[in-house]
């Protein structure tokens, strides 16, 4: 009879899942309730061996929080940099929205977990964020210059509200529900730089 082959598991295909797995995890349990033998039970490997790939649950942490940053920094950065100003607003929206429902797990992670790192670590991913703030706060400024959003409310103001409303809506969006990314993109693009008032008049002062 012929010898029963065995299926292995590479390395690398393993390596390349933690992160994915371990955000999922963290996001759908919470990151003090997941633990790192159960994280090794979902990759199909032995307790020990998961220190093969991390150094540990905080490292792991620390990983999601500052990829889940850098692929939305990266993503913006390259899809605003040949956008005229009138429109580079509603490229920001679109491009973060939709970097963030891609990477929802890790991201939502991010936003959650961010607190449970260690105080070094925790200081570098807000040295990141803050970098990203920047980048939306410069891209709003360069906006009220050119007249595209009002210009009676700080751009830091504005900053934070933008981020909030794309930030959370990762956490209800559905994305077997009647909207697609893209629609709730224009949507959110349409509430931000328009407003909810009716005929889409801004409010005043």
């Amino acid at each position: 009879m012929p010898r029963e082959r065995k299926t292995v598991v590479s390395d690398v295909a393993i390596g390349d899942r933690v992160i994915p797995v371990a955000a999922a995890m963290f996001r759908r349990l919470g990151y003090a309730r997941t633990s790192t033998r159960e994280l090794a039970t979902r990759l199909g490997i032995q307790s020990g061996s998961l220190y093969h790939y991390i150094n540990g649950k905080d490292d792991l942490l620390y990983q999601i929080c500052s990829s889940a940053l850098t692929h939305i920094e990266e993503a913006v950065r390259k899809a605003t940099a040949a956008a005229p100003v009138e429109r580079k607003l509603e490229v920001v929206i679109k491009r973060h929205l939709i970097s963030a429902l891609t990477d929802s797990d890790s991201h939502a992670t991010m936003l959650v977990e961010l607190k449970a790192l260690s105080a070094e670590r925790k200081a570098a991913v807000i040295r990141q964020r803050d970098q990203y703030e920047e980048l939306i706060r410069t891209i709003i400024e360069e906006s009220q210059a050119a007249g595209v959003v009002r210009a009676d409310i700080e751009a830091k103001y504005l900053t934070l509200g933008l981020l909030n409303l794309l930030n959370w809506s990762i956490f209800w969006f559905d994305p077997d529900g009647p909207l697609t990314e893209d629609e709730l993109a224009r949507v959110l693009a349409a509430v931000f730089l328009d407003g909810a008032r009716g005929g889409g008049a801004r409010a005043s002062g």
